[in-house]
């Protein structure tokens, strides 16, 4: 009896061992995996939701938070969760960090083969959710998670144990696997570590491996952004640039412009920038329109605006993000640059000022620009390389049109299309002299005046390779937009 009782003894401690391992794994892997960082970031997003029907039968599933409007929030869910033959006469949701379940009201559908369903509720009372989790381009053997499932009858907000993969994506579908799905996820959101993806469809069955694509969902809530319940968007990937001391201007042994000499050393502080230039799909997300004559696509570049065209787009970015916008019209920094009250316009003209404590998007410095472009490297000629072909879209290779970005390798940062594709707007005023006579400076923000902005980087309608180095350097009025200018973004730390 006492052998007996001392095994069940070490029984129990290896119980509670195995229990604190299980823990310290998945506190781990929260912290070190992206993708579950991703999940963890999305709980605020994810509603559970039950619905009853007239011959009170009961369904089960989960949605997500796709756009707010005034005190309204919109979900999408599986139509066959709040829909048979008629809608659902009570509809419930569930957030992440309430107690309470609350009503919601349905208010369309659409069949297979899209299974979706529009909810529209009041926003509860310090309810938070994130609308810069979308992504649009799911990419094939892409590791995947969905979010939310039932256990016991009761909602739970956590996701696999092992992560899923994409078999086969399309326009509108997503086919994925992943072991553990089960009736009560449809109308859970599927994603990889970028942000949402698409939303599962019917899982009912125990073995479904089918979403709805975000870009669908996106295409029929909004049709075409004449109706407000899409606000999703993948805002631009930052990349944190360290500080520091580096050589600014000609790299020995290359031949240069009179304007990029002579070399000067500049100190930098810590700051982020986008990943990419500026896409046409964030564009479009933020201002409507799309102003681009070269490639015409999500992926590609926006181009063809201003310099002030992109201070209005910075600031608006800011806005819907919760930051600080960076530019004024004056020196106060009371009127937001583009904006009049609530409504937003795009002025060509008009005396900026920066708010360089601000915390919001803006463009990069000169310095801060060719800081990231060289990668951390002294000797590079090209953003990423020696060689122009792995990194750059030029004139040599581009058959005349920019292309999607990441294309090429990146550059030691991570950052990609610093050389080619299209040129980049900067802060500064241009000065033909600025190296020669501008003092050893930190920090610098250029010239205090003159006539035209610096764009640096060179596109893809430069046949001379020395215009996609690291060093050149170019001046344009800030008035003028022009097919192979774009920009990149850039925010204080």
């Amino acid at each position: 009896m006492h052998a007996f009782g001392h095994q069940i003894k070490i029984l129990r401690v290896l119980s509670a061992t195995c229990l604190l391992l299980m823990l310290c794994i998945a506190t781990l892997r929260a912290q070190f995996d992206p993708l579950v960082k991703m999940g963890e970031s999305l709980k605020g997003n994810v509603v559970a939701i039950r619905a009853t029907f007239d011959d009170d039968s009961e369904e089960q599933g989960f949605g997500f938070i796709t756009g707010e409007e005034g005190s309204k929030l919109f979900i999408a869910t599986a139509a066959h969760v709040v829909f048979k033959g008629r809608k659902a006469s009570r509809i419930e949701v569930k957030f992440f960090n309430k107690i309470d379940w609350f009503s919601a009201t349905y208010k369309v559908h659409w069949d297979e083969p899209d299974d979706l369903a529009l909810l529209e509720l009041t926003k509860p009372f310090k309810a938070k959710w994130r609308s810069d989790c979308a992504n649009f381009s799911p990419r094939f053997r892409q590791a995947v998670l969905f979010l939310g499932r039932y256990v016991g009858g009761k909602p739970v907000w956590n996701f696999s144990a092992r992560d899923g993969a994409i078999s086969e994506p399309s326009e509108n579908t997503i086919s994925f696997s992943i072991d553990d799905i089960q009736p009560g996820c449809s109308g859970a959101p599927l994603f990889n570590e970028k942000g949402i993806i698409g939303m599962v469809k019917n899982a009912d069955n125990g073995n479904s491996s089918e979403a709805l694509t975000l870009s669908r969902i996106r295409k029929l809530f909004s049709n075409d952004g004449q109706y407000p319940y899409f606000g999703l968007s993948n805002a631009a990937e930052m990349v944190s640039i360290p500080g520091g001391i580096f050589i600014m201007g000609c790299t020995s042994g290359t031949p240069c412009s009179f304007d990029d000499k002579p070399n000067r050393t500049v100190t930098l502080s810590a700051f982020l920038i986008s990943e990419t230039e500026v896409t046409q799909e964030l564009w479009q997300q933020m201002m409507g329109a799309n102003p681009s004559r070269s490639c015409i696509d999500p992926q590609c570049p926006v181009e063809s605006v201003s310099w002030y065209e992109a201070l209005v787009f910075c600031n608006r970015l800011s806005e819907k993000y919760g930051f600080t916008p960076c530019y004024y019209l004056d020196n106060s920094h009371t009127q937001v640059f583009g904006k009049s009250g609530s409504s937003w316009s795009q002025p060509d003209r008009g005396t900026i000022y920066w708010k360089t404590d601000a915390n919001g998007y803006r463009l990069p410095t000169e310095a801060e620009w060719e800081r990231a472009a060289r990668g951390g490297s002294s000797t590079l000629i090209y953003s990423g390389g020696m060689d122009l072909e792995p990194v750059a879209w030029n004139a040599g290779n581009s058959d005349g049109i920019s292309k999607p970005v990441k294309q090429k390798k990146p550059n030691g940062f991570g950052l990609y299309d610093m050389s080619g594709n299209v040129s980049e707007w900067c802060w500064d005023w241009y000065g033909e002299n600025y190296y020669g006579t501008s003092p050893v400076a930190s920090n610098p923000t250029g010239p205090n005046a003159g006539s035209d902005r610096v764009f640096r980087g060179g596109s893809f309608g430069d046949p001379d390779p020395y215009r996609v180095s690291v060093a050149f350097r170019a001046p344009r009025k800030p008035d003028m937009p022009h097919r192979h200018i774009g920009f990149r973004l850039a925010r204080t730390l």
